[in-house]
C-alpha cells in the first residue's frame, strides 16, 4: 500500500500543475494495475493455482481498498498455500473492514486456519457458525461438517507416536514449489527419486492451455533424482530431458528388477498418460521419446498414479469406476499376458469419501494409503495402514499411522525403504519450504513387512513366475528339504517356486496338513539354539501363509542338534556334510486318513562314514505312535534349567494361538512319557501335559479323539 503526502505549493503555478497531473497520472496508472492484478488473481484462484494468486494479491498497490469479497478469496488462498502468519494479520484485518460483521464464508476459511495452526476450539467454533449460518442446500455446509469431524478427531489425538521421528531434508530437496511422489531406488543404496514443479521446471509457468503466462501459470512437475553424499545431504539431478517435458512428468514405480521406469504424462494433472524408460545411460541408444506403455490404457490422475507391486500386479485410485464414493483403490492382476478387470479393494478400506496413493509391502499384505475420510484424520489427507488376513481373506481395522507422519495438512505419497527402516512421504503441513515437501521418516522398529521376497499370493489370488497346476497335484513332484546356512539366506528364487507349489497344494485340498522339522548343526544342545532354529522354520510357515495356506494346516517342531542326518563335528571342528546337510528343514504332508500323500522323499546322498546314527532313531520314533511331555506352553522364550537335564528337549508349534509347547523327552512307549511326567510333576511342574504323535504329527482335540475311537485297544493319555 503506497502513502503520498500532501502537496505543498511553492513556486510558479505552472509547476504546481504540473505536478498534480503528474501524481494523477500516477493514481489512474496503479488503479489499472490493481484491476489487472485482481482479475490475474481470480483467474489463478478459479483454476486452483492458489500461489500465483497470492503473488497476484501481493502486486495490488491499494489492497486495504478491494471489496471485502475480493479480500476473502485472498485469505482463503493464503490458507490453502499454508501461509499461517499472513493470514492471520489478514485476519485482524478482515475484523477491522468487516466491523464484526463477517460472511459466512470468512467462518469457514478461519476454521481451516486455526485448525492448521492447532487451534482446535476456536476452529470448532468457526465450523459451527458457518454452519448455523449457510443454508440447509449450501454445499459448503457438508464441507464444513467434514472439517468439524476432523478437527474433532486432531484435537482428541493430539499426540506423537512414539518410536517415530523424522529427518528433515536439507538443501536441493524441497523448494518453494511442490515436491511430490518420492519412490527409493529399488537397485541403489541412498538414492531416491521425486517430482518437483519449481522454476527450474522446463517451460516455466504455464496456464492450463500449457501456454507460458507469468501471471496465472503454475510450474510443471519434472523428474528428479537425489543421491546421499558423504555428508548426509543430498544432491539432486533432473532426469534426461527426452523425459521431462513442458507437460507434468509424475514418477509412477519401476519393474520388478528395477530396470524400467513407468511415469505419467499430461498438461494437468487429472489426466496423466503411463509411458516407459529403459534407463539407457548411452545417450547415442536412447530413443527421443519414451513410450507408452502398452500394459493398460487410459488416463490416471496425480492422486489416482498406479503403483507397481510387481509386474504382474498393481494398485491405482479412481473416482470414475463406480464404488463407494469419491476415489477408490482397485487393484489389477497380469493373467496370461492381459491386465484383468479392475477389482475394488471393498468397504473396509474404501470409504464415501477419498482413498489414494496405495502402496504394498513386500510381503503383500500390509497396504498403506491416503485418505480424507473427516471420522479418522487430523486434516485432510491422511495415511493409513491395513493388513489382509490370508486365513480368512479379510482386512484388519484400518489405522491412522499418527504424528509425526501424519499432519493437519495433506499427507500423501508414502512409500517405505528396501529395509523397512525409514519412508518417505510429501506433504503441504505448515512450516515446509512451501507447497508440497517432501519428508524423511525413521522407524525405531523396522516395518518388517518389507523384508520379505515380492509374495505371489496377494489379496487371496496366485500369480507366479512359474506354471502351476490347477489341481495341485502334478507339479509338485518328490518333496524335498529347505537348506539354510549361517546367514540363513533360506528363500533362495528355487525354493520360493517349490513353496508355491506346495502351497497350491495345501490350499487345494484343506484336509492336508504340513509336519516341518527344522534341524540344525549346533555345537551345543540346548533351549536357545533349539528356540533359534524354531524362527527359522517360523519364517518359512509364515511364507507358506503368505502364500494362502491356513495356519492350522501347519504343525512345526524344532528338533535343534539333538538328531543330525550327518556327523556334524570332529574334534571341535565342523565337518563339511556337518554344515551343509545338518541346517536344514524336513518337510512332510500328513493326512487323517493316513492315505500316502508323496511316495519318496528327496534325502541328501550321505555315505555311510558321515551318516550319524542318530537319526535312523529318531525316523523310527516317528513311525506310528510316539510320546513326548510338555512342560510348558508360553509365547515367550522359557529358559528354565529343567529344559537342560532331560533330552531331547523339542519346541513345538501350539494350537493355541501365540504360543509354543516345550516338550521333553521322545518315546515309543506311554509308560516312559508317564514316568517323566511324574518325575516332572514331584519336582513341582504344573501344567503338565503328554503329547501324542502319530507319523510325527501331534494329535489334538478332535483328532486325538478321533484316533482313540480308531484304536480303542492303545493305552492313551
Amino acid at each position: 500500500m503506497r502513502i503520498f503526502p500532501f502537496l505543498t505549493y511553492s513556486g510558479n503555478k505552472s509547476t504546481y500543475f504540473y505536478c498534480l497531473i503528474f501524481v494523477l497520472c500516477s493514481l489512474v496508472s496503479d488503479a489499472q494495475s490493481d484491476k489487472k492484478y485482481l482479475k490475474f488473481a481470480k483467474q489463478a484462484f478459479e483454476q486452483k493455482a492458489y500461489s500465483q494468486a497470492v503473488n497476484n494479491y501481493k502486486g495490488i498497490e491499494a489492497l486495504h481498498k478491494q471489496d471485502l469479497g475480493d479480500l476473502l478469496i485472498y485469505f482463503d488462498c493464503l490458507v490453502k498455500i499454508k501461509k499461517l502468519d499472513e493470514a492471520y494479520q489478514l485476519s485482524e484485518f478482515l475484523q477491522i473492514k468487516s466491523k464484526g460483521k463477517f460472511p459466512k464464508n470468512y467462518y469457514l476459511i478461519k476454521g481451516e486456519l486455526d485448525h492448521l495452526n492447532g487451534s482446535f476450539d476456536s476452529a470448532i467454533e468457526n465450523f459451527k457458525q458457518f454452519i448455523r449460518l449457510a443454508d440447509e442446500d449450501d454445499p459448503l455446509r457438508e464441507i464444513a461438517k467434514a472439517k468439524l469431524l476432523s478437527c474433532s478427531y486432531a484435537r482428541r489425538n493430539n499426540t506423537w507416536e512414539s518410536g517415530v521421528g523424522f529427518l528433515p531434508f536439507e538443501g536441493s530437496v524441497n523448494s518453494t514449489g511442490n515436491e511430490i511422489k518420492p519412490l527409493f531406488s529399488k537397485n541403489l543404496n541412498g538414492v531416491f527419486y521425486f517430482g518437483s514443479a519449481s522454476e527450474k521446471s522446463i517451460g516455466g509457468l504455464r496456464n492450463i492451455k500449457g501456454e507460458a503466462d507469468e501471471h496465472i501459470g503454475q510450474f510443471k512437475v519434472d523428474m528428479l533424482k537425489a543421491t546421499r553424499q558423504k555428508d548426509g545431504g543430498f544432491s539432486t539431478i533432473p532426469l534426461s530431458y527426452l523425459l521431462n517435458t513442458t507437460a507434468h512428468d509424475i514418477l509412477s514405480g519401476f519393474s520388478e528388477d528395477g530396470q524400467i521406469l513407468f511415469f505419467g504424462k499430461g498438461d494437468t494433472y487429472d489426466e496423466l498418460l503411463i509411458y516407459a524408460d529403459t534407463f539407457e545411460q548411452d545417450i547415442s541408444k536412447r530413443k527421443l521419446k519414451a513410450e507408452s506403455y502398452n500394459g493398460f490404457s487410459g488416463t490416471f490422475t496425480r492422486y489416482g498414479l498406479p503403483f507397481f507391486y510387481s509386474d504382474k500386479l498393481i494398485l491405482f485410485a479412481s473416482d470414475q469406476m463406480g464404488g463407494f464414493g469419491g476415489f477408490d483403490l482397485f487393484v489389477s492382476y497380469q493373467m496370461e499376458g492381459k491386465w484383468s478387470e479392475p477389482e475394488n479393494l471393498g468397504p473396509a478400506i474404501n470409504t464415501a469419501y477419498n482413498e489414494v496413493s496405495p502402496f504394498l509391502a513386500k510381503n503383500g499384505k500390509v497396504l498403506y494409503f491416503s485418505s480424507d475420510n473427516p471420522n479418522i484424520s487430523h486434516g485432510g489427507y491422511d495415511i493409513f495402514r491395513a493388513v489382509f488376513k490370508t486365513h480368512d481373506f479379510s482386512w484388519s481395522d484400518v489405522q491412522n499411522m499418527g504424528k509425526p507422519v501424519n499432519s493437519y495438512g495433506d499427507d500423501l505419497d508414502f512409500c517405505l525403504s528396501n529395509n523397512g527402516a525409514s519412508a518417505l512421504l510429501s506433504s503441504d503441513r505448515p512450516g515446509g519450504k512451501g507447497g508440497f515437501d517432501l519428508y524423511n521418516m525413521l522407524f525405531e522398529d523396522q516395518k518388517v513387512e518389507q523384508l520379505a521376497l515380492l509374495s505371489a499370493l496377494v489379496f487371496g489370488k496366485s500369480f507366479t513366475r512359474i506354471e502351476t497346476d490347477p489341481d495341485g497335484l502334478g507339479n509338485l513332484g518328490m518333496l524335498r528339504p529347505l537348506y539354510y546356512g549361517k546367514d540363513l539366506d533360506l528363500i533362495s528364487s528355487e525354493n520360493e517356486d517349490y513353496l508355491i507349489l506346495l502351497a497350491e497344494k495345501l490350499r487345494v485340498d484343506r484336509t492336508l496338513k504340513l509336519i516341518l522339522e527344522v534341524h540344525s548343526n549346533d555345537q551345543n544342545q540346548n533351549q536357545t539354539n533349539a528356540y533359534l532354529a524354531y524362527k527359522v522354520g517360523l519364517r518359512v510357515k509364515q511364507i507358506l501363509e503368505n502364500f494362502g495356506v491356513f495356519e492350522e494346516q501347519i504343525k512345526l517342531r524344532s528338533f535343534c542338534s539333538f538328531f543330525p542326518l550327518a556327523k556334524g563335528w570332529d574334534e571341535g571342528k565342523e565337518t563339511y556334510y556337518g554344515a551343509r546337510v545338518n541346517n536344514r528343514i524336513d518337510m512332510h504332508l500328513w493326512s487323517m486318513n493316513d492315505d500316502t500323500v508323496l511316495e519318496g522323499y528327496q534325502w541328501p546322498n550321505l555315505d555311510s562314514v558321515s551318516r550319524d546314527p542318530a537319526f535312523d532313531k529318531l525316523a523310527e520314533m516317528l513311525t506310528g505312535m510316539s510320546y513326548a511331555v510338555e512342560v510348558f506352553k508360553s509365547s515367550e522364550n522359557i529358559q528354565d534349567p529343567i529344559l537342560y537335564r532331560y533330552k531331547p528337549m523339542i519346541i513345538n508349534s501350539s494350537s493355541t494361538k501365540g504360543a509354543i509347547s516345550y516338550q521333553l523327552g521322545l518315546f515309543k512307549n506311554i509308560g516312559q512319557a508317564r514316568t517323566l511326567y511324574n518325575s516332572l510333576s514331584v519336582l513341582g511342574y504344573e501344567g503338565l501335559r503328554i503329547s501324542v504323535f502319530f507319523n510325527g504329527y501331534e494329535l489334538e482335540g478332535e483328532e486325538l479323539e478321533l484316533f482313540k475311537s480308531r484304536f480303542p485297544g492303545i493305552s492313551w493319555p
